[in-house]
């Protein structure tokens, strides 16, 4: 009776513990998970396609493969993972052979410290098999239905977990629950000094760091351009845009970390609707390489925008660029919008422009808000347009903007009186529920 009370009391405070380090989670945390989740109610941004969710929801075999970069066995456990739906990077989750042993040693022998690990690893490895079961690089299927996991029903009870992609990551928190236990199972096979422990010991360390082997261990050096190690002695404030920028390349943050200089456009794991490259013309059709709902802009009306988003250089890399087909548009778009802009420097994989200021204000509209992606058709684009959205008009002061638009089938025109400030097209916002072209042009009385 004494012993089954002692372990009681010993739950009950581990159960303390971790309660505790909620509470201390969540407070410390809810500064950016309440505008996290807000954002996530508002606006469709933020949850990925239903489709990332399933092909990157780990796969039950990956947990026991054996390491797929090992010298010895990781072409065949590579041949084997390679079936799995989840990318290279993501399907790497083996907890390890002698692991799992240790573990189950654990389980058995731990008595009640060893079963908040056990629960934890149970819980969180089912979260990581997503919506529905994997076995394989297949859907495991019952009664020609995909099996459904506990994920699915947390998933449509809790819709804020849509924002969830990669739910696969759940694993690292698998691993770490049986790091643990690996821990206390090898505790209890040398509990005794003396020459046994020492041999378990070293034998178990040995088999571990034998598994645990990716030998030779790839490495890749940083690749910098020397252009943006000198670009970081330039004083001042302002912005790069480097193209190309239809998807996001990571390097460029790299290359950030040499420079120092905020980036117009930068790799998230998300589309970012704020981004200059979805909101502004000329940046648009850089992004999409193809139209946009934002008519596309002349040169002039380029040294403006990019005036006002203190974009300094234009970085061209080819390097960045290795389909004909992206290049050739690429170079075909940023020719004409970089009209007059001095090539300052250039080698066999860079070209840069510096972008002077304009001799004068020129008109164009923006998007402000959390706007759709943009959707293409065979002869129509469009954006849908969420409760915040507005279309909004930068015009030079005693000027009058003329503003052309068409949305849910239907077409206006807006005009604008130009002052220091920008103006919201209230009309357009108000009508439309999508937007699907708008163009400018601007008549001064002086």
């Amino acid at each position: 009776w004494g012993r089954l009370r002692r372990e009681r009391d010993a739950s009950v405070r581990i159960w303390k513990v971790i309660g505790a380090v909620w509470v201390v989670a969540l407070l410390i945390l809810s500064p950016f998970l309440v505008p996290m989740l807000a954002e996530a109610r508002r606006n469709t941004y933020m949850v990925p396609d239903q489709g990332q969710i399933l092909s990157l929801s780990a796969d039950l075999l990956a947990f026991f493969l054996p390491q797929e970069m090992h010298p010895l066995w990781g072409e065949r456990m590579a041949s084997i993972a390679s079936a799995f739906t989840a990318s290279t990077s993501e399907r790497m989750i083996s907890l390890g052979i002698v692991p799992i042993l240790l573990a189950g040693v654990a389980w058995l022998r731990g008595g009640n410290r060893s079963r908040i690990f056990v629960w934890a690893t149970l819980a969180f490895g089912v979260l990581a098999l997503g919506p529905v079961l994997h076995l394989g690089g297949s859907v495991v299927r019952l009664g020609g239905q995909p099996l459904p996991m506990p994920y699915l029903a947390l998933y449509r009870v809790f819709p804020f977990l849509g924002i969830a992609r990669s739910v696969g990551r759940f694993s690292v928190m698998v691993s770490l629950s049986v790091a643990v236990l690996a821990a206390m199972g090898l505790a209890r096979l040398i509990r005794r000094p003396g020459p046994r422990s020492v041999i378990v010991a070293g034998l178990a360390l040995g088999l571990l760091l034998l598994e645990y082997a990716p030998m030779p261990y790839p490495m890749s050096l940083p690749d910098v351009p020397g252009w943006y190690t000198a670009l970081a002695q330039e004083p001042g404030d302002f912005a790069i845009l480097n193209l190309p920028v239809n998807w996001d390349r990571p390097q460029y943050l790299l290359y950030q970390t040499a420079h120092g200089k905020p980036l117009i456009a930068g790799y998230t794991s998300r589309r970012n609707p704020e981004s200059p490259v979805e909101r502004y013309p000329g940046l648009q059709q850089l992004r999409s390489l193809s139209g946009d709902v934002l008519a596309f802009p002349d040169a002039p009306t380029f040294a403006t925008i990019a005036g006002d988003l203190d974009l300094r250089y234009v970085v061209l890399d080819r390097y960045q660029m290795p389909g004909a087909d992206e290049r050739e548009r690429t170079l075909e778009l940023s020719e004409s919008l970089l009209q007059g802009s001095p090539v300052v420097y250039q080698d066999d994989r860079l070209t840069v422009y510096r972008l002077t200021p304009p001799t004068e204000d020129h008109p164009y509209v923006y998007l402000s808000g959390a706007w759709g992606e943009l959707e293409e058709g065979p002869d129509w684009v469009r954006r849908w347009r969420c409760p915040e959205c507005t279309l909004v008009a930068r015009s030079a002061t005693g000027c009058e903007l003329r503003v052309s638009w068409q949305c849910d089938g239907l077409s206006g025109e807006t005009g604008v009186a130009g002052t220091s400030a920008d103006s919201e097209l209230t009309s357009v916002s108000s009508q439309c529920s999508f937007l699907e072209h708008a163009t400018w042009a601007e008549t001064c009385s002086r």
